[in-house]
């Protein structure tokens, strides 16, 4: 199949697996905003720290190429998220990095049907996209439960995810205001 339908592919079968786990988190985060706020009305025009929790969500998201720089989608099309210059897989903070620009999924796509190797994130975070072995899907749990804790990893993503989403809650009030 065509490399550029197989990207396109994967980006949707990220999406909708992306959109079935967090959805349940989303929901369990708006009860606990309910919960704290205890007024409905506030929870509807949340402040700044309320949408900043929200967004902290989309970590999960960000994380998606973490093993081996294949998320779900990419295991099973099989692609891989390799790094630019050395054709090596792509270090945790690489595809974290480039995910963080999944708030720009709709434009991510367009690019992508352009430019079907590099999209707007692969661009900023030095990375491209690879044809690699096809995966099962349970491989990937397999990696998520051999993953080792890397302190300095999780340093680094919470140091870059926190401002990120107090930046998207601030766009989210100013909008609201």
């Amino acid at each position: 199949m065509d490399f550029r339908i197989n990207r396109i592919l994967s980006m949707i079968i990220d999406h909708i697996t992306m959109i079935i786990v967090m959805f349940p988190i989303a929901i369990l985060v708006f009860f606990l905003l309910i919960f704290l706020v205890k007024d409905t009305i506030e929870i509807i025009f949340l402040d700044i720290h309320g949408y900043a929790l929200l967004f902290s969500i989309y970590v999960i998201y960000f994380l998606k190429d973490n093993w081996k720089g294949k998320s779900l989608g990419k295991r099973i099309i099989g692609l891989q998220v390799v790094d630019r210059k050395t054709d090596e897989t792509a270090s945790s903070f690489q595809c974290f990095f480039r995910n963080l620009f999944i708030v720009l999924w709709p434009l991510e796509v367009i690019v992508t049907l352009f430019s079907p190797k590099r999209r707007i994130g692969d661009l900023f975070a030095n990375t491209k996209i690879v044809e690699a072995e096809k995966e099962s899907p349970k491989s990937l749990l397999g990696d998520i439960k051999n993953t080792k804790v890397n302190v300095m990893q999780v340093f680094l993503i919470t140091l870059v995810t926190v401002p990120f989403c107090y930046l998207l809650a601030y766009i989210m009030v100013s909008i609201n205001s």
